[in-house]
C-alpha cells in the first residue's frame, strides 16, 4: 500500500467511509495516481459528501465511477478504462488547455460545430404540440411565423412560446421536483468506487475519464467539456458527484433562481449533453432545472 492510500485510511477513519480499504493505481502515460475506496450506491451521495469534507486534508477531488468490467478483475485495470485508447491528451496539459478557455468561449465552439437546426416549418408542429399539451391550446401557426425572423432558430421559437405560456399558464414552482433522476448502479453488476483524483477541481474529472460527449457531439472537446463544467461551478455552485462516462451527476449549491436564467440553463446542457431528454422542449426542461439542486445529463453512445 502507498504512503497516500494509508494516508487516506487515516483521515476516513470514524466517518462512513471507515474501515474501507484504499487501492492505489497507476495511470502510466501521465505519471499520476488515483486513489480508490469502494462505496454503497444507494449511500453514494452521503459518502461523496464524506469524501468532499476531506478536500483540504486530501487535495483530491472525489467522484464516484466504476468501469463497466472491474468485477472479479484487479483495481489496477481501471487504467484502461480511465483512457482505452490512449488518445486523450495527458491530464495535466488538458487541464492546462481547459484553463486558458471561458465557458462562454466553449459554449460558442461546441455551438458552432453543431449541425444546422431543421427548418422551423419542421419543428413548429412539434412545439405547439407541446404548448397545446401545457395549455390546451396554442397560437396560430401563422402567427408565430409572422412573430420571429426568417433566420430565427429553434432556440428562438422555444423562447418565444416559453413567454406565450407563461402567460397563460404561469408556472409557479419548480416542477417535477420531487422526482429522482439520478443512477445508481445495482451493485450485483459493477462495483462502484469513489476515485479520489490527482486534482483539486471536480470539472478536470473529464480530463480523466471520457464523457461520451467528446464522441458523440461535434465540437465537445475534453478542454471546452472542463470549461464549461467550470462555468456551471463558479455561477451555479455545480459539484460533480458522479461520472459513469455516458452520465454526470452534480450537487448544485445555487441553482437557477429564475425562470429565465434555468432556459439558458437547459440550453447549455442540450449542447453538451442532447441525449438528457430528447423528447423534452427546452422550456419544460428550464422548468425542470429551476431552483433544482441536483442535475443529471446523459449522452447516450
Amino acid at each position: 500500500m502507498s504512503d497516500e492510500a494509508r494516508a487516506l485510511e487515516r483521515l476516513l477513519a470514524g466517518s462512513a467511509l471507515a474501515g474501507r480499504p484504499v487501492s492505489c493505481f497507476a495511470l502510466p502515460r501521465s505519471g499520476e495516481h488515483v486513489l480508490a475506496v469502494k462505496t454503497d450506491p444507494a449511500a453514494l451521495t452521503a459518502e461523496w459528501s464524506v469524501a468532499r469534507g476531506l478536500l483540504d486534508q486530501t487535495g483530491r477531488w472525489p467522484v464516484a465511477s466504476t468501469s463497466w468490467s472491474t468485477r472479479g478483475t484487479e483495481l489496477r485495470d481501471w487504467s484502461f478504462w480511465m483512457d482505452p485508447r490512449g488518445e486523450k491528451q495527458l491530464p495535466p496539459l488538458a487541464r492546462q488547455a481547459a484553463a486558458s478557455l471561458s465557458g462562454v468561449e466553449a459554449l460558442a465552439a461546441i455551438g458552432a460545430a453543431r449541425r444546422p437546426d431543421e427548418p422551423l416549418d419542421e419543428m413548429l408542429e412539434f412545439h405547439l404540440d407541446a404548448t397545446r399539451r401545457r395549455c390546451g391550446d396554442a397560437p396560430d401557426p401563422a402567427a408565430v411565423r409572422a412573430a420571429l425572423a426568417p433566420d430565427a432558430t429553434e432556440a428562438d421559437l422555444d423562447g418565444w412560446l416559453l413567454a406565450w405560456e407563461e402567460t397563460r399558464t404561469p408556472t409557479a414552482g419548480p416542477e417535477h421536483a420531487d422526482v429522482d433522476d439520478w443512477y445508481y448502479p445495482e451493485p450485483e453488476y459493477d462495483e462502484t468506487y469513489l476515485l479520489f483524483l490527482p486534482t483539486r477541481v471536480g470539472p478536470d474529472a473529464l480530463a480523466y475519464i471520457e464523457f461520451n460527449a467528446e464522441d458523440g457531439v461535434a465540437g465537445a472537446t475534453t478542454e471546452r467539456l472542463i470549461a464549461v463544467l467550470s462555468s456551471w461551478h463558479e455561477r451555479y455552485g455545480a459539484q460533480l458527484v458522479a461520472h459513469w462516462g455516458t452520465m454526470l451527476q452534480f450537487a448544485v449549491s445555487r441553482p437557477p433562481q429564475s425562470l429565465d436564467d434555468a432556459w439558458e440553463l437547459a440550453g447549455e446542457h442540450e449542447l453538451i449533453a442532447p441525449g438528457t431528454d430528447p423528447t423534452t422542449v427546452r422550456r419544460d426542461c428550464a422548468r425542470w432545472l429551476w431552483q433544482r439542486p441536483t442535475w443529471f445529463l446523459h449522452e447516450r453512445p
